[in-house]
């Protein structure tokens, strides 16, 4: 292989790892850090508890729950379900002025649990603070779905305070288990677009474009554009190099 072959395949290899790159960014993510200073009954954790988040998958016991409901939480997980298929005909409290038919996912569904001496306990009225990844400006109303295994019921939660900054929402809940958040899709700012409202095919995402951008402002189009250029480069190249070669 000559050294102008190595140096294209290097480029391809290259955009192709970007466009995958750039193609992934914006799906639903498990929560990231949870402040371990949280309160009960307006108390302060002293150390004595511990919050944990685990994935609701299909090998995931959840006391007292129905085996189907944690198996539409781990198949809208695992993408085969959108967040709207799943809360599809359910009575969901607190969901009045939310329109749950058209949202974006944020989060996957996680059991959230309070650990002391290893073992699980039951507290209520939590306020805690955790690390929403994919939480950005300009998404509207973001709500929590919450399903209380305490009472057996799914309800939305108004969080108590968001920082974009660090990806950080606030909450408060009257107990801790399976929590999934999302944004309403109609409530996204007017200089901003989402590029999908739902978890179709492990590609639900909470991206935005702004109205300003412009299709030239994408980065797979300058990917894109960078093959198209390395190729002709290439063959102008190797063209000159048969010419001269004759």
């Amino acid at each position: 292989m000559s050294k102008i072959s190595k140096l294209l395949t290097v480029m391809l290899v290259t955009c192709g790892l970007s466009i995958g790159i750039v193609c992934a960014d914006g799906s639903p993510q498990n929560l990231g850090a949870i402040d371990q200073a949280f309160t009960v009954d307006g108390e302060v954790n002293d150390g004595s508890y511990e919050i944990i988040a685990t994935e609701v998958t299909d090998d995931v016991t959840l006391s007292g729950v129905d085996e189907k409901i944690v198996s539409l939480m781990a198949q809208f997980n695992a993408g085969d379900i959108t967040l709207s298929q799943l809360v599809d005909g359910l009575s969901i409290e607190n969901s009045d002025a939310v329109d749950l038919s058209n949202v974006t996912a944020l989060s996957y569904f996680v059991d959230l649990s309070i650990i002391s001496n290893d073992e699980v306990v039951e507290l209520e009225n939590v306020t805690l603070t955790f690390e929403v990844v994919n939480l950005t400006e300009n998404l509207g109303d973001v709500y929590i779905l919450h399903y209380s295994t305490v009472r057996g019921v799914y309800e939305v939660i108004t969080p108590d305070d968001m920082n974009v900054d660090d990806h950080s929402i606030t909450a408060t809940f009257a107990d801790l288990s399976p929590v999934c958040v999302f944004y309403l899709n109609d409530s996204v700012e007017t200089t901003s677009q989402p590029v999908t409202d739902t978890n179709e095919n492990n590609s639900a995402t909470s991206d935005t474009l702004t109205e300003s951008e412009d299709s030239s402002s994408s980065p797979v189009i300058w990917v894109v554009l960078g093959v198209a250029v390395a190729c002709c480069v290439y063959y102008t190249i190797h063209k000159k190099g048969k010419q001269s070669g004759q």
